[in-house]
């Protein structure tokens, strides 16, 4: 009996940056915040890969120069390669965050090729790592606020902002993230 392997299609989203008009120490202690979705954000893309078991990822800036690179190894995730140890454990852990809520997520032996491009300088601080943590849960089909509170922590009023049309409200009630346009 074989393995019968069906590309996955391809994939794309784009999550916007953010900005916050209250402090998020604020947010975290229950504080309500007026958060804004800015234009600026982040585009990521997954297409099939040619080379079995293999998710090849590349992270563009602004100007379009790539600024990370890792292959990791599917199913398991387990870096490979990659430009920056420490980025590649940041983005393992945003993966097998998304996967804990849906085990599909790249449990696969076919080949995977990710691009993400960002169209800020990331030095601004809009939100580099929140619209790649909502564009992977996006793809992954995973609510990306445990994502990101398993992850990087933080308030999560930049999820909240990543695909909204317009200002929110944002505040927490225990873990749980009221949204309000």
């Amino acid at each position: 009996m074989s393995i019968v392997h069906s590309p996955a299609p391809v994939f794309e989203t784009r999550a916007r940056g953010k900005l916050l008009l209250t402090g998020e120490y604020f947010v975290l202690d229950g504080a309500r915040a007026l958060a804004v979705p800015v234009q600026y954000g982040q585009t990521l893309c997954a297409e099939p890969g040619k080379e079995p078991a293999r998710l090849h990822w590349t992270s563009k800036n602004a100007d379009d120069t790539e600024w990370f690179c890792a292959t990791i190894e599917l199913p398991w995730l387990l870096t490979l390669t990659s430009t920056d140890e420490k980025i590649a454990g940041v983005l393992l852990s945003i993966l097998k965050a998304c996967r804990l809520q849906n085990p599909a997520f790249l449990n696969t032996e076919d080949g995977v090729i990710v691009r993400t491009h960002i169209d800020f300088p990331r030095e601004w601080g809009l939100g580099t790592s929140s619209t790649l943590i909502a564009a992977l849960a996006r793809w992954a089909d995973a609510d990306p606020y445990p994502v990101l509170f398993d992850t990087l922590g933080g308030s999560g009023y930049d999820i909240a902002c990543a695909y909204s049309e317009g200002p929110v409200v944002y505040r927490l009630e225990g873990r749980k993230p009221v949204v309000e346009a």
